[in-house]
């Protein structure tokens, strides 16, 4: 019996592990406006146009995000939790990406 319950846990635990390895991350959502220097911005389109992330242009992860969403386009990156290795630093008001879990275009 206490062999059933053993394996009855793990299959829990197993079962429970990807929740918790895809906890909810920070986003970074908007406008990707490319810098004419080392760093670009994601803006937030309403009402005032701030910057709400800034990456490095010419990084990987500054690659990555352009592959998905070129500038003028619409954009939802996913970053670390703050606290979480990897996680954004907050800079001014706006985080610097120094991670990204996921990079989706949205819109056009």
């Amino acid at each position: 019996m206490i062999r059933v319950a053993q394996v009855a846990v793990a299959s829990c635990i197993l079962i429970a592990m990807p929740s918790l390895l895809t906890a909810e991350a920070e986003r970074c959502e908007g406008l990707v406006q490319v810098g004419a220097g080392d760093w670009s911005v994601i803006i937030d389109p309403a009402p005032e146009m701030h910057p709400v992330c800034e990456f490095a242009t010419h990084s990987e992860i500054g690659s990555r995000i352009l592959a998905e969403c070129p500038d003028e386009s619409m954009c939802r990156v996913s970053i670390p939790l703050r606290g979480e290795a990897g996680a954004g630093m907050e800079h001014d008001s706006m985080k610097r990406i120094l991670e990204v879990l996921s990079v989706e275009r949205i819109g056009k």
